[in-house]
């Protein structure tokens, strides 16, 4: 996978159901979607043209090891929207979802 000359960190494609929470307006919003690529810093999630009125979003990102069930909860900033998805950059998480970043992320060739 080529990093383009801006990008810092290698994004690896995935396919993640994910729930975003965000506001717009003055109430929150709630959706499943899915997680389409990701890597040490962030993902792009399919988000069709959302009605944002804060950068900043939580994502619940479930992870299944040894038949058990963690749901990572992620403070992410918007960073790019594009008509099909947004760019997020992660924010405050802890020490099990550095190590979910690096299983996913690492190097399957």
């Amino acid at each position: 996978m080529s990093i383009s000359p801006n990008r810092r960190l290698e994004r690896r494609p995935v396919d993640h159901k994910v729930k975003v929470s965000y506001r717009s307006g003055a109430k929150f919003i709630g959706v499943q979607t899915r997680m389409r690529n990701i890597s040490m810093g962030g993902a792009f999630i399919d988000l069709p043209q959302p009605r944002l009125s804060s950068l900043n979003l939580d994502l619940v990102f479930p992870e299944t090891s040894q038949n058990v069930v963690y749901l990572h909860q992620i403070s992410a900033r918007i960073v790019r929207v594009t008509p099909s998805g947004v760019a997020l950059q992660f924010r405050d998480f802890d020490s099990r979802f550095y190590y979910c970043l690096l299983r996913l992320t690492a190097a399957n060739d």
